[in-house]
């Protein structure tokens, strides 16, 4: 179409809303511009309605862009007359050079069309095109696989095929030469030159095929239309990686994932033909049939209800294509980067809330999205860098008052968890350090950790010892579950431990222990000793009279004139901070959520209360805690 946009006419009552100034003095335009507010939308919307009984029959629309497809010259003629009348009727008007009539090839998009299909898709035939260079005789065979399938409608291809398929031949070594990769670029550039991909034809009876397959590492999956599944013209190819947290998924939940993916992909082709699903897991065969379905299963069920589809088990050996594909990332090492879209989501697509995933899954979603967003404008980041460091000389200066030493002002872990150094007391014993090296290979946890602790993030090695983090980042020594004939490295230390700090309870004895140690379930078995601690049971009774009524606090007098605060965590370090500090104002129970971190000392959370609360509020007349007395000093001396 001529300059399309401006043969749109702006509503009178809103011409004075496109006013734009220029050297010349402020203008208005009658017609809709380029870069106006929902300019593109107006104009497709506008289009659909002229064409719409027209649409998908022979003619498709993408804004100023009109296409015209028809099986043959007569039926082209008369297609081109009810389009014209259209905009006629419509009184819109198109440029004449950049109109191209009886045409039998053309480039849209890039793309060459023709009646034999599309040419090059750079988006179908990626896979195919950025196929990565085979690292071992795996990577080689599931390429030739791939290849393989495609062979007949790729003229010449055994040509180039012949070296790559003597590297996987049995007993010769892989060693990959500048002829195997002269080879396997020329198959790619010949796979993008030959019309391979041909769309689904609604007109043609042939079958519409939709082959899956799941591997540990990723999804796979090709559709097409044809006779039989192994010979179908495919459409389009697909191949994405599995997360960390989605390779602990079950093979019937990953299996069933790629289905789901490859749906979504091409939900736009497949919704409303009759399809067939083909995969290697037989079960599949039986999912529309079971009577007890999970409540993730009954979500995706429900997402399939949507297609009219039937699923057909292949052995696995047959299902060469999406094989291949699925395998795609395989060789994948820490130093191959993978982008967010290469990743399955469809499990995050059909429960965008979390409500049935895994808290693993969970949380390597929150983790993806906080990294996707590290990504601020650097005008925004410096100014926030030059106010965060003006503000930080604001809290540390203070002339007036002494420094304070670490021992006089707590952290919140420290609050927590105060004592004396339990690591000492165990340190005496003479063989606890040899146990422990010695107890690594009998843990079924740590004796995988000793063995490769390089392939363990959250673990470090230092002289035959493993070390992790705690919550407050500082490095614990982790204990082998070791039973020998009288008792266990672990239950020796809770011992220790509630010798040393006394008889508090299991959740302080917990977070004593957990400043100097760690092993799974810790807190199962502090809790467990703690109650069936000999001491605690037969401790003489109390002799105060037994406790009255409880009598509520005082009605504040004002809004935030009584507070109550707490710590709520830990949670998933975001941004550096794993804690919440909760400010609540006793009257109009208004809350403040304040992330802080584990390591913030009571002088730093005082100028932090200054700037978030006392700012707004004022101070309060009194504050309600369960902190101890040396925080709540040190922390109300600083804010005074």
């Amino acid at each position: 179409m001529s300059n399309a946009y401006e043969q749109i006419r702006i509503e009178p009552a809103d011409v004075w809303k496109t006013a734009f100034a220029t050297i010349y003095g402020t203008f208005v335009s009658h017609t809709m511009q380029i870069g106006d507010c929902n300019a593109p939308a107006t104009f497709q919307r506008i289009m659909t309605a002229i064409f719409r009984e027209y649409i998908g029959r022979f003619v498709h629309v993408y804004l100023d862009d009109i296409f015209v497809f028809s099986e043959s010259v007569e039926d082209h003629e008369k297609h081109l007359d009810m389009v014209f009348e259209k905009l006629r009727q419509a009184h819109f008007f198109l440029e004449q050079s950049k109109c191209e009539l009886y045409s039998k090839k053309m480039d849209c998009l890039g793309h060459i069309v023709d009646d034999r299909g599309i040419h090059v898709d750079p988006n179908k035939m990626a896979k195919i095109r950025d196929w990565k260079t085979p690292k071992n005789k795996h990577d080689v065979m599931r390429f030739l696989g791939l290849v393989q399938y495609l062979a007949h409608f790729m003229p010449d291809v055994l040509a180039w095929t012949g070296p790559l398929s003597s590297i996987q031949q049995k007993g010769n070594a892989f060693l990959w030469k500048p002829i195997h990769q002269i080879c396997m670029d020329n198959i790619k550039a010949l796979a993008c030159k030959t019309p391979i991909l041909k769309p689904i034809d609604p007109k043609n009876p042939d079958p519409i095929w939709v082959v899956c397959d799941a591997s540990a590492t990723g999804v796979g999956a090709v559709y097409g239309q044809g006779p039989e599944w192994q010979t179908c013209r495919p459409a389009g190819f697909m191949s994405k990686k599995f997360s960390a947290a989605q390779q602990n998924y079950r093979v019937f939940e990953m299996e069933t994932i790629a289905i789901l993916e490859a749906l979504l992909k091409w939900e736009d082709k497949l919704l409303g033909h009759r399809i067939h699903v083909v995969t290697d897991h037989r079960a599949l065969e039986f999912f529309r049939t079971q009577r007890r379905l999970s409540s993730r299963q009954m979500r995706w069920m429900e997402y399939l209800s949507r297609f009219d589809f039937s699923i057909q088990y292949v052995r696995g050996s047959r299902n060469t294509v999406a094989d291949s594909l699925s395998r795609y990332h395989q060789s994948d090492t820490n130093d191959d980067k993978t982008q967010q879209h290469d990743y399955v989501n469809a499990d995050l697509r059909l429960d965008p809330e979390g409500e049935d995933l895994p808290w693993g899954r969970i949380v390597e979603i929150r983790a993806m999205s906080i990294e996707k967003t590290k990504r601020p404008l650097k005008e925004a980041q410096e100014d926030r860098e030059l106010e965060s460091a003006r503000l930080k000389e604001a809290s540390t200066r203070d002339s007036d008052n002494p420094v304070v030493s670490d021992k006089d002002n707590p952290t919140l872990f420290d609050n927590l968890s105060k004592g004396p150094e339990l690591a000492r007391h165990m340190d005496k014993s003479q063989d606890f350090i040899k146990r422990v090296k010695h107890g690594y290979a009998h843990d079924p946890l740590l004796s995988k950790v000793a063995l490769k602790t390089e392939q363990y993030s959250t673990f470090t090695s230092r002289e035959g010892l493993i070390y992790t983090k705690n919550q407050a980042g500082r490095e614990v020594l982790c204990i082998p579950r070791v039973i020998t004939k009288t008792s266990s490295l672990t239950a020796t230390v809770i011992d220790q431990a509630h010798t040393v700090l006394g008889h508090f309870g299991a959740q302080k004895t917990l977070d004593y222990i957990r400043r100097f140690y760690w092993w799974p379930r810790l807190g199962q078995e502090v809790e467990k000793f703690c109650g069936t601690c000999a001491i605690c049971q037969a401790a003489k009774k109390t002799q105060r009279h037994t406790a009255g009524l409880l009598h509520s606090l005082p009605i504040p007098t004002r809004p935030w004139g009584s507070i109550g605060m707490d710590f709520v965590g830990p949670f998933p370090e975001s941004q550096g901070h794993d804690y919440l500090w909760v400010v609540i104002c006793r009257l109009t129970s208004m809350v403040h959520l304040i992330p802080v971190k584990t390591t913030i000392k009571a002088s730093e959370l005082a100028w932090l209360f200054v700037t978030q609360i006392v700012r707004l509020h004022g101070i309060p007349d009194s504050i309600v805690s369960d902190r101890d007395s040396k925080f709540t000093s040190k922390f109300w001396n600083e804010v005074h």
